[in-house]
Order: structure tokens, then sequence, then C-alpha cells
């Protein structure tokens, strides 16, 4: 099953989609985010706060999830796609590269002592980043359960520059994309789900 959870930010989609994951044993919790400042320290720290006690194994992978092995019998919580397609599309500018575990040891880019699993990515330059995203997505779709969270960031009516178009046209494109697999997508509004398809 492969569950598209959609909302604005502080929307509760990412409570909605840990309840849902609940549903499953096997639950493995595929962290994108990562640790550029202390707003996104803080993102992470909530996040961690939410599943704690919920029987997760973490995975801080910011892109690469073809090298993970995936346990077919897995239930697998993905937070979230806006991150993953920043990390894909912005790689060697956010320093993402074969080489950017250098720093795990710094105790100010990490929280969670508890991460089971630090994974590393190898980004090929020749393959572009809407293709590396879909084969991301593919690999864990061989999981038993998927559940996705995406951000609604195309509602505020702002002209944005080049840049930030080319990379909410690039999510917008990967929704889409996981929409047309998903067995549910379900739009997460002021903390009430309502179910698209």
């Amino acid at each position: 099953m492969i569950i598209l959870v959609i909302g604005g930010s502080a929307s509760g989609k990412s409570e909605y989609a840990e309840s849902r994951m609940m549903e499953w044993d096997n639950r493995v919790y595929f962290a994108t985010m990562l640790p550029y400042g202390r707003e996104s320290e803080r993102t992470i720290l909530r996040h961690q706060l939410l599943r704690k006690g919920k029987g997760f194994q973490t995975i801080e992978c910011g892109a690469g999830f073809t090298q993970i092995e995936i346990d077919p019998e897995q239930a697998i919580l993905l937070e979230d796609l806006p991150n993953l397609v920043a990390n894909e599309l912005y790689a060697k500018e956010n320093g993402l590269t074969d080489d950017w575990t250098d720093d795990l040891d710094n105790p100010d880019l990490w929280i969670d002592d508890s991460v089971l699993e630090m994974q590393t990515v190898d980004l090929a330059e020749e393959v572009p980043p809407e293709e590396r995203i879909q084969q991301d997505l593919e690999h864990i779709m061989k999981a038993k359960h998927l559940v996705i969270v995406t951000g609604d960031v195309f509602a505020d009516g702002i002209d944005y520059d080049p840049e930030t178009e080319k990379y909410r046209e690039l999510l917008a494109r990967t929704n889409q994309w996981v929409a047309r697999y998903a067995d549910e997508v379900v739009e997460v509004i002021h903390g009430i789900p309502v179910r698209r398809k």
C-alpha cells in the first residue's frame, strides 16, 4: 500500500502520516532533512519527539535510497518529498556528495544519538535530478507499506525567482508521479485529513 500525504506548513500532515504507520509493524522512518542550521535542527528535533516511543528504526538519508536494502515486509515513512527534491536538485550546492558524512562527529550537526543507520549517497552527475528521485522512490516502493509526506507549496499566489520556480515545478511533477502510484492520496488541512484518492 502506498499513501501520499500532502499539506501545508504546520498542517498536521506529519502527525497524520505517523498515525497511519502505527497500523503496521517493522516501521522504518526515512528522514531526508539535513541539518543546515538551527531552524532545520529544531524541525528535526520536533519530528524526533513526534515519533519517540513509536517503534521506528530511523535512517537519516538525504538522497540515494537505491543504496539501502529494502525488506519487502517493512513499512516505510518518507519524511519528506520537499527535502528530497531540494537535496537532489541542489546536491552540489548543499554539499550532498559522496563524502557528505565527513562531519557526522560534529555534535552541532546531529541531535539524535538513536539513529540506527547513516547512509552516504552516490550522486551520478549524468543522471538528471528528476530521474534520480524517481529511482529512489521506485526502490522504496518495494516495501509492503509506504507513506510519503509532501508539502503544498503551490497555493500562496506569489511569483518566485526562476530558481525557486524550478524547485516548485520539480516538486509538483514528483507529487503527480507519486500520486499515480498511490493507493490513497490524503490532504491534511488544519489537522483534518481529506481523502483525495
